[in-house]
C-alpha cells in the first residue's frame, strides 16, 4: 500500500494511469454530443495583447482587435486570421514579422457621440505545438499539454463569439419567430455550450443545447444616465421606463418563472439529439465557411460520435422497488435441489471492497449566492456507519468567507479546511458502531470543477491521511478519491432507436462509458445510474485522482452503480452514489440554519433598538452576528440528532 507523504505541490500533481477497460455489462451501441476535431501537425504562435483603457468587456476588446486586424493589414497581419479570446491571448497560424518585440498601435472605434481611441500592445509569447497534443491523445506522453488545448479552444470559439451573445462558455442568440416569457419582463433565450475536450485517440469539441433568462421588455433608442435628483418626493413622481433587451437575468426567479422555465426548456432524449445535430450543422463554422478554421487547417466533423458503452446489472437489494408479497407452499422447498436448479437463482456478486472493512465518505462545499460574498461557504462530510452501507453520520463546518481570503488563496476557497478533524470525528464513530477500525476509505468528493480539481485534491488528501496518523501513528488505510461531478455538458444517446427507455427515449440506468470520449490516459468514466422519467440524463462523469486500493475499472464502476442504489429517500436508484448525496444535503440544511440565525439576531436588534428609543437611551455598536464562533455553533446540530441521519 503507498504511503501518502508530504508528495509533490498541487501544480506537479498526477492523477492514477487508467488501470484498462471495464468488460462487465451488457453492450449497447450510444451516440455522445462529441464532435470529432482533426487537428494538424503544426505550430500555432501565440501573442500578448494589451488594450488600454483596460477593463473593457471582451465584446468591445473583440472589436479592437478585429479593426486593428483590418487597419494594420498591410504593415504586420497580412492575409492572416488571428484568434482571440477576448482579453489578452492571440493565435496566429504563421508569425507575425515583429519578431520577440512589443508593437504599439493606435485604434479608433466610432462611438455614439464621439469616437473611442485604444492603445493596443502586441508581443510575442511562446510557439504552441499541435504535434505534441497529437502525440499525448496517442498515448506517447503522461499529460495533455495545456496550452495546446487552450490555443484550440481559442480558435474554435472565436467565430461563434462575434456571431452570437457569449456568457461564460456558452453562446445565445435573440428568439426569431418563438417566444417563451416567464412573466415580470423576463423570457428564454435558447443557445448552445461549447469547449474543445481531449479524448481517446482524437479532440472533441463538446456541443450542447442551453437555456437562459434574460429581462426583455421592449427596445431603447438611447441609454440615459442619471444627472440630477428633484427635491419632490418620489410618491409625486411618475416614471416612464423601458428595459434594455437582452439583458442577462442572474437574480433568482419566483417560482411561477421556473416552473414555466422548466415546462418550456425540458426536451426528450430525441428531441435534443435531433436539436444539437441541427444546430451543429446549420452552423456556419462546421464543415465549412469558418476563415478562421480554415486558417489552420482545422475540421470538425458534423456527425456526433459513435461508441460502445455497458449498462452495468442491477444489484439485488434487501428492500427496494415496488412491494410485492409471494408466499409459496413448504412443499416446494422440499424437493431435491439439483445443479441446474441453482442455477436457476441469479445474484449480483457482492463487491470485493466489502471483504475488509471499508468506511465511504462523501464531501460537499457549498457556496453563497453571486454577489453575496459575506455569507461563508459551508462544507460537510458524511461518512458510513455499517458494513451495507446504509446508515451515515455527518459533520460540517462554516468556511473562511471569501473576502478573508487574498487572491493568491482564492482556489483553496474549495479546498475543506478542517476536513482532518471531520474525518476523525467519523473515523471514531465507525468504530464505536463497528469495532473496527476500516482498512480502506473511498472517498466521494462533489462539488470540484475540472480546473480545480488538482488544487483541492492533493490538500484534502494530506487531511485525510493525517486524520488517520492522528489517531494512530501506524494507521495508513488505503486512500480511493474519486470527483464527481455533473455540471457537464456531456449527453449520451441510444443508437438504436429500440434500446430507449421511458417516454422520454433516455439511456437505461447503468449505461456507463469509459473509452472513445473518456481521457486519453487517466481514470475517469461516465456512468449515468438513473432512470430518466424527464428531459434528457445528464451522466454523472467520475475522474479518480487517487488509489491506493489499486481498483480495476470494473470494480469502481460496479462499486459506484451500487452505491447509487442505496439513498433512503427513494426506491429507484439515483444520479450520484448515496455518500455524494447525502453531504451535498448536510450542506444545503446547515445554510438554513444560518438563515434562522441571521432572522433571530435581526428580530433581537430591533426589539433592543425599540426598548432603547422607548426608554430613552443609546444602543451601543452591536455584532454583526457573523463572527466564526457564532457562525459555526449556528451550524451545529443538537447532540442527540449527531449520530442520525436527520437529513436525510
Amino acid at each position: 500500500m503507498e504511503a501518502l507523504g508530504p508528495g509533490p505541490p498541487a501544480s506537479l500533481f498526477q492523477p492514477p494511469r487508467r488501470p484498462g477497460l471495464g468488460t462487465v455489462g451488457k453492450p449497447i451501441r450510444l451516440l455522445a454530443n462529441h464532435f470529432q476535431v482533426q487537428i494538424p501537425k503544426i505550430d500555432v504562435y501565440h501573442y500578448d495583447v494589451d488594450i488600454k483603457p483596460e477593463k473593457r468587456p471582451r465584446r468591445v476588446n473583440r472589436e479592437v482587435v478585429d479593426t486593428m486586424v483590418r487597419h494594420f493589414k498591410m504593415q504586420i497581419f497580412g492575409d492572416r486570421q488571428p484568434g482571440y479570446d477576448g482579453k489578452r491571448n492571440m493565435y496566429t497560424a504563421h508569425p507575425l514579422p515583429i519578431g520577440r518585440d512589443r508593437v504599439d498601435m493606435e485604434v479608433t472605434l466610432p462611438g455614439e457621440g464621439k469616437d473611442q481611441t485604444f492603445k493596443v500592445s502586441v508581443q510575442w509569447v511562446s510557439v504552441v505545438s499541435l504535434q505534441l497534443l497529437l502525440e499525448a491523445l496517442a498515448g506517447h506522453l503522461n499529460e495533455v499539454p495545456d496550452d495546446s488545448v487552450q490555443a484550440l479552444d481559442v480558435i474554435t470559439r472565436h467565430l461563434p463569439s462575434m456571431r452570437y451573445t457569449p456568457v461564460g462558455r456558452s453562446f445565445f442568440s435573440p428568439p426569431e419567430g418563438y417566444y417563451h416569457p416567464l412573466g415580470g419582463g423576463r423570457e428564454v433565450w435558447f443557445g448552445f455550450h461549447q469547449s474543445v475536450r481531449p479524448a481517446m485517440w482524437n479532440m472533441m469539441l463538446n456541443i450542447d443545447g442551453l437555456k437562459v433568462e434574460v429581462t426583455h421588455c421592449g427596445q431603447m433608442k438611447r441609454k440615459y444616465r442619471v444627472c440630477n435628483v428633484t427635491r419632490r418626493p418620489a410618491s409625486h413622481q411618475t416614471y416612464v421606463c423601458n428595459i434594455v433587451a437582452g439583458q442577462r437575468c442572474i437574480k433568482k426567479l419566483t417560482d411561477n418563472q421556473t416552473s414555466t422555465m422548466i415546462k418550456a426548456t425540458a426536451r426528450s432524449a430525441p428531441d435534443r439529439q435531433e436539436e444539437i445535430s441541427r444546430l451543429v450543422k446549420s452552423n456556419s463554422m462546421v464543415g465549412g465557411p469558418d476563415p478562421y478554421l480554415k486558417e489552420f487547417g482545422i475540421v470538425v466533423h458534423n456527425e456526433m460520435t459513435e461508441l460502445t458503452g455497458r449498462v452495468l446489472p442491477a444489484p439485488m437489494l434487501q428492500y427496494g422497488g415496488r412491494v410485492s408479497l409471494l408466499f409459496y407452499s413448504a412443499s416446494f422447498f422440499q424437493q431435491p435441489v439439483k445443479k441446474r436448479s441453482i442455477q436457476g437463482f441469479s445474484t449480483t456478486p457482492q463487491p470485493s471492497v466489502f471483504q475488509q472493512p471499508v468506511i465511504f465518505l462523501g464531501a460537499d462545499v457549498t457556496h453563497p449566492p453571486a454577489g453575496d460574498g459575506k455569507k461563508p461557504s459551508i462544507a460537510a462530510v458524511v461518512g458510513s456507519m455499517d458494513g451495507h452501507p446504509s446508515r451515515y453520520c455527518a459533520t460540517v463546518r462554516v468556511q473562511t468567507s471569501r473576502q478573508e481570503i487574498s487572491q493568491e488563496l482564492l482556489y483553496s476557497q474549495e479546498v475543506i479546511q478542517d476536513l482532518t478533524n471531520m474525518v476523525r470525528e467519523l473515523l471514531i464513530q465507525f468504530y464505536k458502531s463497528t469495532r473496527f477500525k476500516p482498512t480502506r476509505i473511498i472517498y466521494y468528493r462533489g462539488g470540484v470543477s475540472e480546473g480545480q480539481m488538482k488544487q483541492v485534491a492533493w490538500p484534502e488528501l494530506i487531511a485525510i491521511r493525517k486524520a488517520c496518523i492522528s489517531l494512530e501513528e501506524d494507521y495508513r488505510p488505503g486512500i480511493t478519491y474519486i470527483v464527481v461531478q455533473k455540471r457537464h455538458h456531456t449527453r449520451l444517446f441510444c443508437a438504436d432507436k429500440t434500446e430507449r427507455v421511458g417516454k422520454s427515449g433516455n439511456v437505461p440506468a447503468g449505461t456507463t462509458v469509459d473509452s472513445t470520449i473518456t481521457h486519453p490516459s487517466e481514470f475517469d468514466f461516465y456512468l449515468c445510474s438513473h432512470a430518466g422519467i424527464q428531459g434528457t440524463s445528464r451522466p454523472s462523469h467520475y475522474q479518480v485522482l487517487w488509489d491506493d486500493n489499486c481498483f480495476t475499472a470494473d470494480e469502481l464502476q460496479l462499486l459506484t452503480y451500487q452505491l447509487c442504489h442505496t439513498y433512503v429517500r427513494c426506491t429507484r436508484s439515483v444520479s450520484i452514489p448515496a455518500p455524494a448525496y447525502y453531504a451535498r444535503l448536510v450542506a444545503f440544511r446547515a445554510r438554513y440554519h444560518l438563515v434562522d440565525k441571521d432572522h433571530d439576531r435581526q428580530v433581537s436588534q430591533a426589539n433592543k433598538i425599540f426598548l432603547s428609543i422607548a426608554e430613552g437611551s443609546h444602543v451601543s455598536g452591536q455584532s454583526n452576528g457573523r463572527d466564526p464562533q457564532a457562525l459555526a455553533k449556528a451550524v451545529q446540530i443538537h447532540h442527540d440528532t449527531q449520530h442520525t441521519m436527520y437529513f436525510a
